[in-house]
């Protein structure tokens, strides 16, 4: 889990500037669910970091790591966590703020499988 909380914070930080995912730190069937999608698999996870990054109708204003710690009782590593999205299509541009947490799992290889937003 140590080396789990190393990687997700490098890849926190670039993932959705630009869209860069490390895919081979997730299991194939990885099981993603947030408050919008509910979807199982690496590259279905890595197609929508894409287009939440390149999207045509929003950009990442904003995204910081607030806090990250191992969770025992969950056998997981958690995450607190802020990101704006800008909406490009009004003039003003209004800012969508989300807050949250995530939590990734691994399974007996050591790869991300399970990785829930609240």
């Amino acid at each position: 889990l140590v080396d789990l909380k190393a990687r997700l914070v490098k890849e926190l930080e670039t993932q959705l500037d630009g869209g860069v995912v490390d895919i081979s730190m997730y299991a194939k069937d990885v099981n993603f669910v947030d408050p919008l999608n509910n979807f199982k698999g690496a590259e279905k996870q890595k197609k929508n970091i894409e287009m939440l990054a390149n999207s045509p109708i929003m950009s990442m204003d904003l995204f910081k790591l607030h806090d990250i710690w191992i969770d025992p009782k969950k056998e997981a590593v958690m995450t607190r966590w802020t990101l704006n999205l800008k909406f490009k299509l009004l003039p003003w541009k209004p800012v969508l703020r989300f807050t949250g947490t995530s939590e990734y799992g691994l399974d007996e290889d050591l790869l991300v499988n399970r990785h829930i937003d609240t």
